[in-house]
């Protein structure tokens, strides 16, 4: 062993063993270069983690992008379906369309050969003529085909000038902005909107297809970008009649109507169309810093352009709801027609007769397309003679409005008891198959039809004739019934097994059809015969009562 002596100040010697430093100095330094091995293997460990973490990742990325892809093809599938749907169901208005326009072989109007086939729905069989009722008011309150023309003429000239104004006003709005040098700014992210006039849209009756005959009036609704004011209707006036062809300003008469919040156009042959301008932000809650800006700026009536928006809401609405159901569409007809000739029915509005159409259309048991018209309207008897305005009743709510809104709160309760007791008599009549007398019109005496010949479908297990049936016996019977005391042939057996009428509860694997048939083939031993049919007990008893029976037929003779 090798030692060092040192000598320290205080002249003691301190003796260190050399190879023990040694080991010292190797044990830490393999524990150092271990430590750096733990290190380098938890961070290959890490490594390895994170990498077989990010291959789930990727997995899992993988997976849901063809999750994704599936469910966006389906969902293309499914829309594809729809616009078949939709195709197919615009195929269909227009086949009755067609078929109401057309007055081929008939007089009387373009809808006089309206058939209960064009319109999709069956004609109740037997003696009831309602439907054929309803459809000859509805060819003689038609418009006719020179009217319905005439109304489209002048809508499409009024639509085609106010396209071309809506151009023209883009083109200076655009002009103004190069001008100033504004026309590359955007607005809080967005392009500077340059067309003032956005679109025009119909509304009402027009856009409904709820026109009677004689109706000359419809509207449309412009809308604008910003709020609009006189100077903008002004504006819009003067530029629909620069471009107006000369032929069209001789006989077109363009009229400004600030308190319509639009201007109209009238023909030589009285059609009238009124144009309303409006916009989006005329629905907005008014405040008091608005209306004084509104009135600083002379923007047109607030009522008008909010009617308008409300009257495009419920087109939009019935266009959705009523459209696809062609007899509601007749239904609708006959009853705006009716309201004008019976005064009960003035207090209730076309929009609240609507709402009832739409519910009644989807309850019963005829589907929504193949509803007749008359089954219609004895559903909106019905519902009116159940009290449905009355101010405990269910009330009608409106579609169209966020808010809960009862339509049938307004109107008064006299008048609400008189609309209610007449619908309830028209309801009688109707049951009577007198509907002709509550419309006030004249009875239809058209040929009737025989009821079809419907024959039942054969069971697949008929049951026995009623002849051959055995009466039910309650299950409280003695427990000697069997198969072989019915009378008749034997039924046929059915495909399953089981407790039939007839039979007693649970014959276990003796019933008829679960087991072999009993051993006996009359009466149970167990039951007595009654005394007149016993039999004798031995010859010579037998011998007495014959010779008895013979005496007695000798005495009667």
């Amino acid at each position: 062993m090798t030692t060092l002596g040192l000598t320290a100040c205080s002249t003691e010697t301190v003796e260190v063993d050399i190879e023990q430093v040694k080991e010292l100095i190797m044990k830490k330094a393999e524990k150092r270069e271990k430590s750096i091995e733990d290190g380098i293997e938890r961070k290959r460990q890490s490594e390895e983690r994170a990498k077989k973490r990010l291959e789930e990742i990727e997995v899992r990325k993988k997976e849901m992008e063809e999750r994704r892809a599936k469910w966006e093809e389906e969902r293309w599938k499914r829309e594809e379906e729809w616009r078949a749907m939709q195709d197919q169901r615009d195929e269909e208005w227009k086949a009755w369309q067609e078929a109401e326009m057309s007055n081929s072989n008939c007089e009387g109007g373009p809808a006089a050969n309206f058939s209960a086939e064009a319109a999709g729905f069956s004609l109740r069989p037997g003696t009831n003529n309602d439907n054929r009722l309803i459809m000859k008011i509805h060819s003689e309150i038609y418009p006719s085909e020179s009217e319905l023309a005439g109304i489209q003429s002048l809508v499409k000239v009024t639509e085609e000038a106010l396209k071309k104004v809506s151009d023209t006003m883009q083109e200076e709005t655009e002009s103004e902005l190069k001008a100033k040098g504004l026309m590359d700014m955007k607005i809080e992210g967005d392009d500077i909107e340059t067309r003032v006039l956005k679109g025009c849209v119909r509304i009402g009756y027009l856009a409904n297809g709820l026109l009677l005959a004689g109706d000359k009036h419809v509207e449309m609704l412009v809308f604008c970008t910003d709020k609009p004011t006189l100077y903008m209707l002004q504006n819009v006036k003067s530029k629909f009649e620069q471009h107006l062809t000369e032929p069209q300003k001789k006989a077109l008469k363009v009229e400004t109507k600030p308190e319509l919040s639009g201007f109209v156009v009238t023909d030589h042959k009285e059609f009238v169309v009124t144009v309303t301008l409006t916009a989006t932000c005329m629905d907005e809650d008014i405040t008091a810093a608005i209306i004084t800006s509104d009135v600083a700026a002379k923007v047109l009536d607030r009522k008008n352009c909010v009617r308008v928006l409300n009257d495009l809401k419920r087109c939009n609405w019935f266009q959705q709801t009523i459209s696809p159901t062609p007899t509601a569409v007749i239904a609708l007809r006959v009853f705006r027609h009716f309201r004008k000739t019976n005064p009960a029915w003035t207090v209730l509005s076309e929009w609240c007769i609507e709402i009832l159409v739409s519910h009644v259309i989807k309850v019963g048991a005829f589907s929504s397309k193949r509803i007749p018209p008359s089954e219609i309207v004895r559903r909106v008897l019905e519902a009116i003679s159940s009290g449905v305005l009355l101010p405990k009743g269910v009330g009608i709510k409106d579609p169209c409005e966020d808010k809960s809104t009862d339509l049938a709160a307004g109107i008064d309760a006299a008048n609400v008891d008189t609309l209610t007791m007449d619908a309830q008599r028209g309801l009688r009549l109707l049951v009577f198959n007198k509907l002709h007398e509550y419309l006030g019109v004249p009875e239809f005496t058209g040929p009737v039809e025989a009821p079809p010949v419907v024959e039942p479908e054969p069971f697949r297990s008929a049951p026995p004739p009623a002849q051959h049936r055995m009466p039910i016996r309650p299950y409280n019977n003695p427990p000697q019934m069997s198969f072989m005391q019915r009378t008749g042939p034997r039924p046929p057996r059915p495909m399953w097994g089981g407790r039939q009428p007839w039979n007693p509860p649970p014959y276990g694997r003796r019933g008829p059809y679960g087991g072999p048939p009993p051993r006996h083939r009359g009466p149970p031993p167990n039951r007595k015969r009654p005394i007149d049919e016993a039999a004798p007990k031995s010859e010579a008893e037998s011998s007495v009562k014959k010779e008895c029976t013979e005496e007695a037929m000798e005495g009667q003779e």
